[in-house]
């Protein structure tokens, strides 16, 4: 039931988003989720040897994601 009441409210919210709202919305939306599910991913990379990206990691994967040319991030 939580999952429906979820989508029930974010469906709305991300059609919004994607359909109509300006580009710096979208943008910031979709760095925001970024960000969520990348320290999502962390906290269950205890099972590996891998350590958390910490602050670097997510500057790095939002430059990825945000920058028009992909090859400025690598320099980063």
């Amino acid at each position: 039931m939580k999952r429906v009441v979820t989508a029930l409210i974010l469906i709305p919210f991300f059609c919004y988003i994607t359909l109509w709202a300006p580009q710096w919305a979208f943008l910031g939306t979709i760095a925001a989720v970024a960000v969520l599910c990348s320290a999502s991913t962390a906290s269950w990379r205890h099972c590996t040897e891998i350590g958390k990206p910490g602050l670097f990691g997510y500057v790095a994967g939002l430059m990825l994601l945000l920058l028009p040319g992909k090859d400025g991030a690598f320099l980063f």
